[in-house]
């Protein structure tokens, strides 16, 4: 089911590394996670919804290029009374991650296509994912990945529960801001 409950991609904000994306904590709630729940922020830059979502109780696997960044991720984190893991990766490249390990993956302003077309393999069946690209504004709309290629990606793995996009680019048809919810089809016997 394809349901227009999301609001369109917006402007990113310029205090963005403290703010909790609204979408995101729509689709947490969307998604219902039961508490605890594994979930992997990639990356999770400044560990604004890693933070968050260990808060709500969940055992947050925060996962970045930069070890800075993770390191002061999970310190914050740990120094609230909470448990976070932390993994220094490259998304481009094979991730470390064992066959359905989360209960939820968390892609927030990242696009990388042959990251979406592995992320499946980490969600368990029944897991959600949760991803929002770029919003397209300005130059960064050459980041975004051409229409329909983000559902074509997950669809095979995914059932697509919510889902929003903008086209971007000079002529509003080259590129495609996305917004989406998918849970993790349960395989078939």
């Amino acid at each position: 089911m394809i349901a227009d409950r999301l609001p369109p991609p917006q402007k990113v904000r310029s205090d963005k590394s403290s703010a909790i994306s609204s979408f995101v904590k729509q689709a947490v709630t969307i998604a219902d996670l039961t508490v605890p729940s594994k979930i992997l922020d990639l990356p999770c830059g400044t560990g604004r919804h890693s933070s968050w979502l260990a808060e709500l109780g969940h055992k947050v696997t925060a996962c970045d290029i930069d070890s800075a960044l993770v390191s002061n991720v999970v310190g914050q984190i740990r120094s609230k009374g909470y448990d976070c893991t932390g993994l220094v990766a490259d998304a481009s490249l094979d991730l470390p991650f064992a066959q359905a390990e989360f209960d939820a993956v968390l892609i927030v302003d990242f696009v990388l296509g042959s990251l979406l077309k592995q992320i499946g393999q980490f969600v368990a069946p029944g897991g959600v994912l949760i991803y929002q690209s770029y919003a397209g504004r300005g130059q960064n709309w050459k980041q975004l990945l051409p229409p329909g290629y983000t559902i074509r990606a997950i669809e095979r793995e995914f059932e697509i529960v919510e889902f929003s996009s903008n086209m971007a680019g000079p002529t509003r048809t080259e590129a495609e801001s996305v917004r989406l919810i998918g849970r993790k089809r349960r395989a078939s016997f």
